[in-house]
């Protein structure tokens, strides 16, 4: 396998990660309530899917022995959505950080 092909797996992986990223940052619960929360990672369809589309890619990057590129752009997007919504639902439950 070539750089070339390798750069575009962990592109598509950081793509994907990114599209799942960004869906639940504006779709999942955010009120700090779990139960919520894991209802919805249980049956929102589109969340699945996207999950699965990322988990194909991440499980042929294993199988390939092909690490993520975490500094792409998009893979660094994606971290944000996951920090901010993670920091929106400790905030509701009153946990706050500096």
């Amino acid at each position: 396998m070539t750089k070339a092909e390798i750069k575009t797996i962990q592109q598509q992986e950081a793509k994907l990660w990114l599209d799942l990223n960004e869906y639940q940052y504006y779709c999942a619960p955010d009120d700090g309530d779990d139960a919520k929360r894991i209802e919805w990672e249980n049956t929102d369809r589109v969340y699945h899917s996207k999950l699965s589309a990322w988990c194909a890619v991440s499980n042929l990057m294993d199988a390939l022995k092909i690490e993520s590129d975490n500094e792409l752009q998009d893979m660094e997007t994606a971290f944000r959505y996951s920090t901010e919504l993670f920091l929106r639902r400790q905030a509701a439950q009153g946990i706050f950080y500096e």
